[in-house]
């Protein structure tokens, strides 16, 4: 069914949910995601990068200072969007 459809998530990748929702222009503030590595290795985090992120110009924030931006947990990662 996978093949079927065209977004897919779980509980843990809610956060395609906002990476979707930036794709077709319903949100607009969002900057990238934070990946929990707790949970997520560095090749699943690079895949979601450079299959998610890139093509929408979102950046990967899990090595970066978050504080300036606010933060929504979505699954096993968090949602990074500007403060405006």
């Amino acid at each position: 069914m996978i093949d079927v459809f065209d977004e897919f998530f779980q509980m843990n990748t809610l956060f395609k949910i906002g990476v979707f929702l930036h794709k077709i222009g319903l949100i607009e503030n969002l900057k990238g995601v934070h990946f929990d590595e707790s949970f997520f290795g560095p090749e699943a985090i690079t895949h979601f990068e450079e299959n998610y992120l890139r093509p929408l110009n979102l950046v990967n924030f899990t090595h970066a200072d978050t504080k300036l931006y606010k933060t929504i947990p979505a699954g096993k990662g968090f949602l990074v969007f500007e403060t405006t």
